[in-house]
């Protein structure tokens, strides 16, 4: 909130302007009260000074444009480079525009960069070689934001910056940002595509229904993280729940079915109440996560971008094998409200020492 003050002569403002209206949050003004006095300013909050961090630090310019290049940033699912002419006033670039632009709305989200060329050799595909410049005469900020709202619907929150380039004064690049999208996003060929890999593709029918139940179900992420110690160290076993999706999760679930054997080693699960084999798979323990019982409070839901890490303790057995024994394999199933449930299969082998 900013308060206006009414400068006076005997306040020392630092400029000698006195009696002059200026308009000073209350921090600062409490900070030149301070000065007068011999104390020195309150720091900022911590929250606040990363906050202003970050922000310094996503600031799009074409120092930044210059690191992506010398460091080799490659092309990803979040990330795209275009040269300067894809950006021309013709039907076949308006459609590729919308196109693009759609794709990661449909996806993930991501960043466009109009000005940037990639290198043409085989060996060296979707890897950035030099500036491109967008001549800002020809093709404008707003031209690029009229192309854009094409999308049917259109995509909120996209964010044009354009970044001038000295090259020259008509030069630039435009960067592109665009948010994961809570519905699908149509081009203007009547086709839904999602990003995938370097490329736009078009989409099944069972991913726009997916896309487009973003914004009524929660959409649940599963991770695990195995750590095997030596028998005197403690080993655990770790399983992260995050909601990626854009609606509060009421109700959710995770059941672990864990090989009893691990690297040769028989291993017990020792923070559960009540461990048991698995009926289908008895080398495999079977144990199930629910709100009140492991995951949180009962009753406390999984909010939109928040997560809960479930751990428990893995103690040695008596059992160890001399001969390689088929390659075990961890299932993870998470359920959340109404949803289809999400299944996972990992080797243990994938994730000692490192979530996947």
């Amino acid at each position: 909130m900013n308060v206006q003050f009414r400068a006076s002569p005997e306040w020392d403002w630092g400029s000698g302007t006195g009696n002059k209206s200026q308009d000073v949050s209350l921090i600062e003004a409490r900070d030149v009260s301070n000065q007068r006095r011999g104390i020195l300013p309150t720091p900022k909050p911590l929250w606040q000074r990363k906050l202003m961090s970050d922000a310094i630090s996503q600031v799009w310019d074409e120092d930044r444009l210059c690191r992506m290049i010398d460091d080799q940033v490659e092309e990803n699912l979040h990330l795209d480079y275009k040269a300067a002419q894809s950006l021309q006033k013709t039907d076949k670039s308006r459609r590729e525009i919308v196109k693009d632009v759609t794709s990661f709305a449909n996806a993930d989200g991501g960043v466009i960069i109009y000005g940037i060329s990639e290198f043409r050799d085989r060996e060296k595909a979707h890897i950035p070689e030099k500036l491109d410049p967008v001549k800002r005469s020809q093709i404008s900020k707003e031209w690029l934001e009229h192309i854009v709202t094409n999308a049917a619907p259109k995509i909120h929150g996209v964010v044009i910056h354009p970044v001038p380039l000295s090259s020259s004064s008509d030069h630039a690049a435009y960067i592109v940002e665009i948010p994961s999208s809570s519905t699908a996003h149509q081009a203007t060929d009547h086709r839904y595509y999602r990003r995938w890999n370097f490329e736009s593709v078009p989409m099944e029918d069972y991913e726009i229904r997916d896309v487009m139940n973003r914004a009524t179900k929660p959409i649940l992420s599963v991770t695990s993280r195995l750590t095997l110690k030596e028998p005197w160290e403690k080993s655990y076993f770790q399983v992260r729940l995050k909601n990626t999706g854009k609606v509060m999760a009421r109700h959710f679930a995770c059941h672990v079915q864990l090989p009893a054997l691990l690297n040769r080693r028989s291993y017990i699960p020792v923070d559960l109440e009540t461990p048991t084999f698995d009926e289908v798979d008895p080398l495999c323990w079977a144990f199930c996560f629910t709100v009140g019982q492991g995951i949180g409070a009962a009753g406390s839901p999984l909010f939109p971008g928040a997560e809960r890490i479930l751990r428990f303790e893995l103690k040695r057995g008596s059992t160890d094998l001399h001969f390689k024994p088929p390659s075990p394999i961890i299932r993870l199933t998470a359920f959340a409200d109404s949803n289809q449930p999400v299944t996972r299969s990992i080797k243990p082998v994938d994730i000692d020492g490192q979530w996947g």
